[in-house]
């Protein structure tokens, strides 16, 4: 008699999966029996947590601001299992002290990236019937703190 582990059968994606919390869904969701796509932009990094985790895991190097790379490296993938995880902060400055540059790399990762997975997966999850979806967002969604401004707007739009 096999025993079937909570998430056999799963096909997961974990965007932002080269450190941290990423890294750490990756192991778990491995660990539980899904299969894991694991993106993110350091492929070295993807590459070395592919190897530690086995055969249920595998690399993928992606810029989730890339839209039409996201389209093409997820095109076919059958997928159940979303955690968009990936995400970042630039500068300390209140929001109108943020570089253009600070404000676009936060809002093209922390935004639009995720609708950039989401409208590469979701229309083949809807048609199967079947998925679940995880937005992995901040505390900073829910409190602002001095020099987080554009940040913590990023992470009240994961929020919503």
């Amino acid at each position: 008699m096999t025993t079937k582990t909570p998430l056999e059968g799963r096909r997961a994606l974990v965007t932002g999966a080269s450190a941290g919390i990423g890294t750490a869904t990756a192991r778990q969701l491995v660990g539980l029996g899904a299969e894991v796509l694991l993106a993110a932009r350091r492929l070295e990094r993807l590459e070395s947590l592919a190897a530690e985790l086995g055969p249920g895991a595998r690399a993928l190097e992606l810029d989730v601001c890339d839209a039409a790379a996201v389209g093409a490296a997820l095109e076919g993938q059958e997928l159940d299992l979303l955690v968009l995880n990936a995400g970042l902060a630039r500068g300390t400055s209140p929001a109108f002290g943020n570089t253009a540059d600070e404000v676009d790399v936060m809002i093209d990762t922390n935004v639009k990236g995720y609708l950039n997975v989401l409208r590469a997966t979701l229309p083949a999850m809807l048609e199967a019937g079947r998925g679940d979806v995880v937005l992995l967002g901040s505390v900073a969604g829910r409190q602002v703190y001095p020099g987080g401004g554009v940040y913590c707007m990023t992470k009240h739009a994961v929020r919503a």
